[in-house]
């Protein structure tokens, strides 16, 4: 149990309940249509599942129907008292939840919490035992089937959360709802396998969590289509999750993201160590292999998005650049600032190249144009960020590429935002000391 959204569900609805005591106070006995919010005269009755009932959706019968904690005769009064049938259902399932409050405190803090203010309280390994963590489920395992007694099966959760929406709104109901239980029922069983290893994980561990994979994987392939389960996996899997912010901060299309996500999904089924805890260190031979598979993989993405949009995709994914993304959203600045900035960079190192190469120059002439180059640098990095933000920048990222021009060192930058440097001798050696 999240216990965050617990507190929120019960501070609603208990700023709800009072809302439905300060309406039957103000003199109005009336219930509501269903689903409408409004009220209509209830005179001292309602029908539950068909069948006359004692409700009056007065004040004073919510209030004992909340402080005695009956779920069907508060689910009726607020019912006789006109309330929405989600915010009965929100008021009811947290008082549900009250019920046992103390207990599920207690296990979500109380028996392992440690008394000393001053330490990190360890929120995730081995907080509660096996027999703690049992107890835990089968609490919220009773509080579910209580809820399903009185107010009936759980409306689609999609409904009401954009988020589900958003991962399994392209699903049937049926469909969805079979793979949401998939979903949690692995989640608890992974999760109950990582509170196990606590913070020190064996091979044996790595394998168990592999085989949960897996078998996550054939439960769904049982029930979806393998388009539905392609669809799936490009919003759920472990590639989709690392690309989710690069694909955010480059401004990806659909089509893009499905050009990136075939590419990276095949390096990672090929090159996955299946160790998400990194309990097995690789060895110079697996990174070669690795490199040379990631080279690989960013030629093919750069022949799918082509030279301009691959420049976006592989500088959205540096922190310079993301530092520049987020000033030119507070300061209002154009939105190719980024990108002029970056391209300015590479401008100066493909100068300050031609400059070390040119041979007519003297070491002291070389210095004096590096120079002159580093501060036209300055001047138009200010115009693009305005000084305030360019003195920022030079803070919180370094211009060190700039700096490092005046002493004679041209930086240049690849594909993937690593940096070569190139000495320049811009001092003319000392004439060797003379013997007197």
């Amino acid at each position: 149990m999240k216990l965050l959204p617990f507190v929120l569900g019960v501070s609603l609805a208990v700023n709800a309940a009072l809302l439905v005591v300060n309406h039957s106070e103000s003199g109005s006995k009336t219930a509501a249509t269903p689903g409408s919010g409004t009220f209509m005269s209830a005179a001292g009755s309602t029908s539950v599942a068909g069948k006359p009932g004692r409700a009056t959706g007065e004040a004073g019968a919510i209030a004992r129907a909340l402080n005695q904690g009956e779920a069907v005769t508060l689910r009726d009064e607020l019912r006789a008292a006109g309330v929405d049938e989600d915010l009965v259902r929100m008021i009811v399932s947290s008082r549900l939840w009250k019920k046992r409050e103390a207990r599920l405190r207690e296990l979500s803090f109380g028996a392992n919490a440690s008394k000393e203010w001053w330490k990190q309280e360890d929120w995730h390994y081995g907080r509660r035992n096996k027999a703690q963590r049992d107890e835990m489920r089968a609490l919220q395992k009773e509080i579910k089937d209580e809820m399903e007694r009185v107010l009936g099966p759980d409306p689609d959760p999609t409904e009401s959360n954009p988020w589900l929406e958003r991962q399994y709104g392209f699903l049937p109901p049926a469909k969805r709802d079979a793979l949401i239980k998939i979903a949690q029922d692995y989640q608890d069983l992974q999760q109950e396998l990582q509170e196990d290893m606590g913070e020190f994980r064996l091979p044996a561990d790595q394998e168990k969590l592999k085989f949960l994979e897996e078998e996550k994987r054939r439960d769904m392939a049982a029930v979806l289509t393998p388009e539905e389960l392609e669809a799936y996996e490009m919003r759920q899997s472990s590639t989709a999750s690392q690309l989710l912010w690069q694909m955010t901060r480059m401004d990806a299309t659909e089509e893009e993201y499905r050009a990136i996500y075939a590419i990276r999904r095949e390096f990672d089924e090929a090159n996955s160590t299946n160790d998400p805890f990194a309990t097995r260190s690789m060895g110079p031979d697996d990174w070669k292999k690795r490199n040379e598979a990631e080279k690989a993989m960013r030629e093919q993405i750069k022949a799918a998005l082509g030279e301009e949009r691959y420049k976006v995709y592989t500088r959205s994914n540096q922190h310079e650049y993301q530092q520049l993304m987020g000033a030119t959203k507070r300061f209002g600045l154009p939105g190719d600032t980024p990108a002029k900035v970056f391209d300015l960079r590479d401008e100066i190192g493909a100068s300050g190249v031609r400059i070390a190469d040119d041979k007519t120059l003297t070491p002291e002439q070389k210095g004096e144009a590096l120079r002159r180059l580093a501060d036209a640098g300055r001047k138009k990095l200010a115009t693009l960020l305005g000084s305030e933000v360019a003195q920022a920048y030079k803070l919180n990222t370094g211009t060190r590429w700039l700096e490092d021009l005046e002493k004679g060192m041209v930086t240049t930058f690849g594909d993937d935002g690593s940096s070569n440097g190139l000495n320049v001798t811009i001092v003319s050696p000392k004439p060797p000391a003379t013997k007197k």
